[in-house]
């Protein structure tokens, strides 16, 4: 459990948002690929129209030029991931030509736990966005069917929205810090959580503003 919070070590998973339902009736195909650091709780988005390795890489380039430009080190040294084919073919190869170490799990409710407590509040936030943008409209009697479907750049907006919501400046992480420790205990307490709708990330996470740190970007 130490290894998954070094900080040369990131998470990454890739969030469907039209996994449910409803989603699926109020937006077309978007993804977002997420980059986490459990160590330093630095959170990197961005957005993707096709679940591909290439499309991840291009992610993963943006996220080594943030570290780059915000001169955060160390720089990312292993990743950890499910076993998506996203995280296969261009985006392994580019991992292994450049030292990067990469870790696939199989199980991922125990390794992954902090990143997909992550999507599960990213998706809820987004939903909520997309409702309020539905009764939105429906308010303004633009609604056709009873049918909303967003068009890409509501979806980006919303997702802008979202993030300056949180309004998380770039801050330079304290390396000297030690890594932050997770028992069992924490992880079995984080899938427990997975039945209940989290309406608090900050609060159940007692972050503070300045400690998450956010960067999105988009096409």
């Amino acid at each position: 459990m130490k290894f998954i919070n070094r900080f040369d070590n990131w998470q990454t998973d890739l969030l469907e948002l039209r996994e449910n339902k409803y989603m699926r009736e109020k937006i077309s195909d978007t993804f977002i690929s997420i980059f986490y650091n459990p160590a330093t709780h630095i959170l990197h988005l961005h957005q993707l129209l096709e679940k591909t390795p290439d499309q991840v890489l291009v992610h993963l380039k943006l996220l080594k030029k943030y570290i780059r430009e915000n001169k955060l080190e160390p720089d990312i040294l292993s990743i950890t991931s499910d076993q998506g084919n996203e995280y296969k073919g261009s985006f392994q190869e580019y991992l292994f030509q450049h030292g990067v170490q990469q870790r696939i799990v199989l199980f991922d409710d125990l390794q992954l736990s902090q990143i997909n407590v992550m999507c599960r509040y990213i998706r809820q936030r987004i939903q909520k966005a997309v409702q309020e943008k539905y009764e939105e409209i429906q308010d303004a009697n633009e609604l056709e069917d009873g049918q909303l479907i967003l068009e890409q750049e509501d979806i980006t907006d919303i997702i802008n929205k979202f993030i300056k919501f949180h309004n998380f400046e770039k801050k330079t992480v304290d390396f000297k810090k030690p890594p932050v420790e997770v028992t069992r205990e924490d992880v079995q307490f984080l899938n427990n959580k997975k039945s209940i709708q989290n309406q608090d990330f900050q609060e159940f996470h007692n972050f503070k503003i300045g400690q998450l740190h956010v960067q999105f970007t988009c096409f």
